[in-house]
């Protein structure tokens, strides 16, 4: 799959509830996109139930397995283990830079200032901060700052 050159990643498993809350997220920047004419995007959304995901040429649904998922939880069956394979399974699959977002974010801007944030960092910064075992990004409203722990 040839993506765009900016990504946004969701993972969405578990309970009716958790996907519920991605659909509306992913609608709520589809309407954005469309509102504004945007379609420099692509919404990547790993998931274990696919057929929950709504349909559109900009979302690409990847499925997760029960083993997979299984395997992923580890031996202590620790469920946010899931989220840390996903970046890394996105990581190597899109590559960086990308956003990560949970499912339970509601969009009321296109993010672009921090994908020029990305745009303009040095990859090996990035590789480094999208392979980190915590990475996060943090989008702060009103702010151009982009912050990153990890």
């Amino acid at each position: 799959m040839q993506y765009k050159q900016n990504e946004i990643v969701y993972l969405s498993h578990g309970k009716q509830k958790f996907h519920v809350q991605t659909c509306y997220s992913v609608l709520s920047l589809l309407d954005l996109m469309q509102r504004e004419q945007y379609d420099d995007l692509d919404i990547v959304i790993y998931t274990d139930q696919p057929q929950q995901i709504p349909q559109h040429p900009r979302v690409h649904p990847i499925k997760l397995d029960d083993a997979m998922l299984h395997d992923w939880r580890g031996p202590l069956d620790y469920v946010h283990r899931i989220k840390l394979e996903t970046l890394r399974r996105a990581t190597s699959e899109i590559g960086p830079p990308f956003i990560y977002v949970d499912g339970d974010t509601r969009w009321l801007n296109i993010p672009h200032e921090p994908f020029a944030a990305l745009a303009t960092a040095d990859s090996k910064i990035m590789t480094h901060l999208c392979t980190c075992i915590s990475a996060k990004v943090k989008l702060q409203k009103n702010s151009s700052r982009l912050t990153f722990a990890c």
